[in-house]
C-alpha cells in the first residue's frame, strides 16, 4: 500500500514538472505581437480614367479615397492606396500603361484591384452622341472589348490572386435629350464588360447605374463628393460578398 502511494506520488510529481516545462517554453516561444504600423500593408491598386482619378470631387478623395477608408475600418493592418487614374484615359492607354515598371510592380503586390475604363472609348465628348454613325460606334466597342481582354489577361499574369472589380460606365446624361442613346450605349458596353469579367477568375463587374443631378459635379458629367461616396460603397460591398 505504501509502495503504491510512493509510485503515485512520483507519477504526479513528474506530470507537474512536465506541465510546467511545456507551459514555460510554450509561453516563451509565442511570437511577439507585431505593431500595427509594422504589419504588411493591404495594397489597393486603382487603374483607369477620370472616375478613378476622382475628377469632380471637391474633397479630392474620389471613390478610391473613400474605398481606402472602408478597408481601413475593417483591416488589422495599414492600407496603402496606389492610384494610377488618368483623366480622359481610354482602354488602349490603360493597356499601354501596363508595360510601365511602377504599374507592374504595384499590380504584382496588390491585395485588391479596381478599374474604371470604357466610358471614354464610347463617349468622346461629342455634343450630340446621336450624330455618331453606328459603324463608328461598333468599331469603338470592338476595340474596347479587345483591349479589355488584353488588360485582364495581363493583370492575371502579374497577379492571379487579387480580386479585381470593374466599375461599369454610368450614364451621366440623365434628364437630357441624350439620355436614351447614352443608356443604349452604356448597356452595350456593360454587356461587353460583364462578358470579359466572367472569363477571368476573381473578376467581377460593379453596377453603378445612373447618377442623378444631385450626385454630379458642376460639369454635369463627373460625380461629385456624394456621387463618389456612393460608388465606393458599391465597390466595397462587391468585395465583401
Amino acid at each position: 500500500m505504501r509502495r503504491s502511494a510512493v509510485y503515485l506520488g512520483i507519477i504526479l510529481l513528474f506530470m507537474l514538472l512536465a506541465g510546467g516545462y511545456f507551459l514555460f517554453h510554450g509561453r516563451a516561444e509565442s511570437p511577439p505581437l507585431v505593431p500595427f504600423a509594422e504589419r504588411p500593408p493591404f495594397r489597393l491598386v486603382v487603374l483607369g480614367d477620370s472616375l478613378s482619378a476622382g475628377y469632380g470631387d471637391e474633397s479630392g478623395k474620389g471613390y478610391a479615397g473613400n474605398l481606402k477608408d472602408h478597408f481601413e475600418k475593417k483591416r488589422d493592418r495599414p492600407v496603402e492606396l496606389v492610384n494610377f487614374g488618368v483623366n480622359g484615359l481610354r482602354s488602349e492607354g490603360l493597356l499601354a500603361s501596363l508595360g510601365r515598371n511602377e504599374v507592374t510592380q504595384a499590380l504584382s503586390a496588390a491585395s485588391h484591384v479596381v478599374i474604371s475604363i470604357g466610358g471614354n472609348d464610347v463617349f468622346r465628348g461629342e455634343a450630340d452622341i446621336g450624330g455618331v454613325a453606328e459603324a463608328v460606334m461598333q468599331k469603338r466597342r470592338a476595340d474596347y472589348e479587345r483591349n479589355l481582354q488584353a488588360i485582364l489577361s495581363r493583370i492575371r499574369a502579374l497577379n492571379d490572386a487579387a480580386p479585381v472589380r470593374l466599375i461599369e460606365p454610368y450614364n451621366p446624361f440623365g434628364g437630357t435629350p441624350l439620355q436614351e442613346r447614352a443608356e443604349g450605349e452604356r448597356a452595350l458596353l456593360r454587356g461587353i464588360t460583364a462578358k470579359e469579367a466572367a472569363a477571368f477568375s476573381g473578376v467581377a463587374l460593379v453596377s453603378v447605374g445612373s447618377l442623378e443631378p444631385a450626385a454630379l459635379a458642376e460639369d454635369r458629367f463627373h460625380p461629385n463628393r456624394e456621387g463618389y461616396r456612393r460608388i465606393a460603397d458599391k465597390v466595397y460591398q462587391s468585395f465583401e460578398r
